[in-house]
């Protein structure tokens, strides 16, 4: 009886160790199945974290520096003579004598043209002779009234006939000086409307004479520009000889193959506007001794309206266009934010910006295109060092490398 309580004891014994181990066994199995599936979880988090931050746009940035800038307005401007005559026939006649052909140079004073004065002559010496006759006449009846023999109506009317033939005289002898035209400027006789031979009447045009050794650049000028001008002030002269829009004088070879730049001065700044455009016209003189310069081009004028030492300016090829005008991006703590800006004129590569952006923000130079704002972004690379040897060294940003931009 008590072996078989033993045995039982034995057995019952062994059932709850075996039950135990069981238990221990499924815990540690699921302790480990639990640690296994926490580990996958992080490496998961940590490998979409990883694509996440792989999947950044990547982009290169630049600090904004204050930068000297010239505000320069940019007009298209007529060339015009300096003098410009359209010279007229004084007296009818024939033409007998031309002295200057078209295109040759001539000088103030100088003899350009005679007319038949035969007729003239004639009148002269009749005019003459009767002015004679009348002194004669009125100093005989001066004589005879001072002798108390003559009467005072008599010598006044000796005096009247007097006056009359001098007058007669004077108009036959301007005639007569009319009828030889001369220069009354120096320059080139452009154009010639008549032929030795030709009879011509009194005030008719003969000759167009030009004086372009200094010419005129007439320039519209808007209303909100007008009063940053004055005479005296500067002005750059572009003219392009390829026909293509500007020159820039920053490329050497090509302006001197395509273009010729001029200096020239504001002389006139008008005062009253054009009632149908609203612009001012400005005319700049400029030096053209070589006549490089015509009538009637049109070249392009940068005038200066303000000088700025400290501005704020960006590339040109940063800005983005929005639905309510242009803006840039900036980056603040790897959060790309969108600025929309106020721009001015364009300078080098660079846009003047008169509002929306501060000094010392991180500007997005390369990346820009695609963001949104508030989207994070990975820097790559920043180039204020290299923006600040370009500006340092007056370059164009238009002439960045396009590994520079990539």
């Amino acid at each position: 009886m008590k072996r078989t309580v033993k045995k039982h004891f034995v057995v019952y014994f062994v059932a709850i160790f075996i039950i135990a181990l069981l238990f221990l066994g499924a815990r540690f199995y699921a302790s480990q199945s639990q640690e296994r599936i926490q580990q996958a979880k992080q490496e998961a988090a940590e490998q979409s974290q990883a694509e996440a931050e792989s999947r950044l746009t990547k982009v290169k940035v630049a600090e904004i520096i204050p930068v000297p800038f010239t505000d320069i307005l940019i007009l298209p401007g007529t060339v015009v003579a300096h003098e410009d005559i359209d010279l007229a026939a004084k007296t009818s006649g024939t033409v007998e004598w031309i002295g200057v052909k078209e295109g040759k140079r001539i000088k103030k004073g100088e003899k350009l043209l005679q007319v038949d004065i035969t007729s003239t002559k004639t009148k002269v010496a009749e005019a003459r002779a009767n002015y004679e006759k009348a002194l004669k006449d009125y100093e005989r009846q001066k004589k005879l009234f001072n002798e108390q023999i003559a009467s005072k109506e008599t010598l006044d009317n000796a005096k009247t006939t007097l006056e009359t033939s001098q007058a007669a005289l004077d108009a036959a002898s301007v005639s007569l000086e009319d009828g030889t035209l001369f220069s009354p400027i120096s320059g080139i006789l452009d154009k010639r409307y008549i032929d030795p031979g030709e009879y011509i009447n009194s005030g008719q045009t003969v000759m167009k004479i030009v004086d372009i050794d200094q010419v005129y650049i007439e320039l519209p000028v808007p209303e909100k520009d007008i009063l940053y001008f004055k005479k005296g002030q500067k002005v750059k002269i572009e003219m392009s000889l390829s026909g293509q829009e500007s020159c820039e004088e920053s490329s050497e070879t090509k302006g001197q193959e395509d273009c010729q730049f001029f200096t020239g001065v504001i002389d006139f700044v008008s005062m009253t506007a054009d009632s149908s455009t609203r612009t001012y016209l400005v005319k700049v003189i400029v030096k053209n001794s070589d006549h490089t310069l015509r009538p009637g081009m049109i070249v392009r004028a940068r005038l200066v309206r303000r000088e700025l030492q400290e501005a704020i300016a960006v590339p040109f090829f940063t800005m983005i266009d929005r639905e309510d005008g242009k803006a840039v991006f900036v980056v603040e703590d790897g959060v790309a934010r969108v600025r929309p800006i106020e721009y001015g004129t364009f300078q080098k590569g660079l846009v003047e910006v008169r509002n929306g952006l501060q000094i010392g923000e991180r500007l997005i130079i390369v990346g820009q295109r695609n963001l949104v704002d508030g989207e994070k972004v990975e820097v790559t690379e920043d180039l204020t060092p290299l923006a600040r040897q370009w500006i340092a060294e007056g370059k164009d940003l238009s002439e960045l490398t396009l590994d520079i931009l990539r």
